[in-house]
């Protein structure tokens, strides 16, 4: 499916690598990220990422990298494998 790259909020274990708009911080390996931009900017295919998704938000579980390079490249949507969590309590607010 396609997701918009808007409405990835959060990363659940790479959060440390990037900040909120998923830009790498300095420690994030340069050399795969540039690897992942020059792929798309060539045009070659790559996996989906995998999100989780809660509500109408995402949350990043494989592909911080693709991400940012998208956002980067300003690309607005992303193809994602997408895993949606629905609360067990049955409350208006989780509704």
């Amino acid at each position: 499916m396609t997701v918009s790259l808007e409405k990835i909020i959060g990363s659940v274990g790479k959060y440390h690598d990037f900040d909120s708009q998923f830009r790498p911080k300095k420690q994030v390996s340069s050399r795969r990220y540039n690897d992942i931009r020059r792929a798309m900017r060539s045009g070659k295919a790559l996996p989906p990422i995998k999100l989780y998704q809660i509500r109408n938000d995402y949350y990043v579980l494989d592909g911080n990298h693709r991400v940012a390079a998208s956002k980067e490249l300003g690309r607005t949507e992303i193809q994602a494998k997408v895993i949606e969590l629905v609360s067990s309590l049955n409350t208006m607010e989780n509704l």
